[in-house]
């Protein structure tokens, strides 16, 4: 089978805080919105507090943007503390989704009602 990595799709959790990072109207927000069902998973880590997920991006971007991180911070009633998603432009192939809960004393659930997420602004 050589050495080609198997290459998995996005979970509901990865898939909902893209959507929630790139939630806006400039240029990259609204090509990457498009290409979230097309992200394909290289490598998953949970950390205990959250988790890593690295993606590639099929075709790759033309250019990287100006901003290379994208983040969002929330308050749910799971996250005593609310939590952080961020997002990294690696390379014009690579994304890097990285999800965490902050003051670092509750573990990073299974599920999240993403209905109960309440966006930082």
């Amino acid at each position: 089978m050589g050495d080609k990595k198997l290459l998995l799709m996005l979970n509901d959790q990865e898939t909902k805080a893209l959507e929630l990072i790139f939630n806006g109207t400039l240029p990259i927000e609204v090509e990457m919105r498009r290409r979230i069902q097309c992200l394909k998973i290289i490598e998953r880590e949970a950390t205990g507090v959250g988790f890593y997920t690295t993606m590639r991006l099929t075709p790759p971007l033309d250019t990287l943007p100006d901003v290379l991180v994208k983040d969002i911070t929330f308050n749910h009633p799971s996250f005593r503390y609310g939590g952080k998603f961020m997002c990294w432009f690696i390379s014009n192939r690579e994304i890097e989704l990285e999800a965490v809960t902050l003051g670092g004393s509750i573990l990073w659930p299974s599920a999240i009602d993403f209905d109960l997420l309440e966006v930082q602004i």
